[in-house]
């Protein structure tokens, strides 16, 4: 689950998918490529930022590549009702 997360558990369990590919499938876990769209598109971003040795390549579309900047875009229903921080966690 992704809510109040984007980035924590979500992304680890990728890592975990990678090494396991890797380990009992013989992939190259340096040689794979990252493509989404939408939230996919944000943890490609993010997990080729975090970890370039294990992606050749990455493939945003439409991700939220700058979080706070979507944060000060949203409504101000979305911004006073919480659905931003119940979503992407609450503001460092």
């Amino acid at each position: 689950m992704i809510e109040g997360d984007w980035g924590g558990a979500p992304r680890l369990d990728i890592l975990a998918g990678v090494e396991m590919l890797a380990e009992n499938r013989g992939v190259d876990s340096g040689k794979f490529i990252l493509f989404g769209g939408s939230y996919g598109g944000y943890m490609s971003l993010l997990l080729s930022g975090r970890h370039p040795e294990k992606f050749k390549a990455c493939v945003d579309i439409c991700g939220d590549q700058l979080i706070y900047a979507y944060r000060n875009m949203s409504s101000p229903l979305e911004k006073s009702n919480g659905f931003l921080d119940r979503q992407s966690g609450s503001r460092p």
